[in-house]
């Protein structure tokens, strides 16, 4: 179906986006994952921060889920922050999940670790994942297709199996 048929406001919907740069507004924990929306129920949340691996260190702060985040969440390391987001757009459950070098900030355990989550939710949902990366282990992990960019053109569209087939012939 041409995106352009979908109303704009039912398609929002269906997407969540993960950026590297991740933003928190001051408020709790709760409210930065909810998005202050209260048709989604703290157990819910609850439920996707274990998904994520992020319930153990939200448990650990000071009144855990009502936390108070400072502004642009300066008093949460990047880590957290990132895992925060992730939660973020678990519990919205959209179809369409846009990471934009989300994982890029992370070690590279915690990264395989939200790349196999994410893969999952794929796989189980039939959801799909859009990922900007250039780590080129996290395409390795998630991706069917390759598209390359550059410049803001099209370069070429590949499976991943034909690109790993031609590079291992080319070398």
């Amino acid at each position: 179906k041409n995106i352009r048929e979908y109303d704009l406001f039912s398609l929002r919907k269906r997407i969540s986006v993960v950026l590297q740069d991740v933003f928190l507004f001051q408020g709790t924990i709760m409210e930065n994952i909810t998005l202050r929306d209260e048709s989604i129920s703290r157990e819910s949340v609850i439920d996707a921060a274990k998904q994520i691996g992020a319930h153990a260190f939200i448990e650990s702060l000071p009144n855990q889920y009502d936390f108070v985040v400072n502004e642009r969440g300066n008093n949460l390391s990047v880590g957290q922050r990132q895992l925060i987001s992730f939660v973020r757009a678990m519990v919205f459950n959209p179809d369409i999940l846009i990471l934009d070098e989300a994982t890029s900030g992370l070690d590279p355990i915690m990264r395989d670790e939200m790349l196999d989550v994410f893969l999952e939710f794929v796989q189980e949902e039939n959801h799909s994942i859009l990922l900007s990366s250039h780590i080129t282990s996290d395409l390795e992990k998630v991706a069917d297709y390759i598209t390359f960019i550059h410049n803001g053109k099209l370069i070429m569209t590949v499976s991943k199996n034909d690109l790993v087939y031609n590079y291992a012939v080319m070398r």
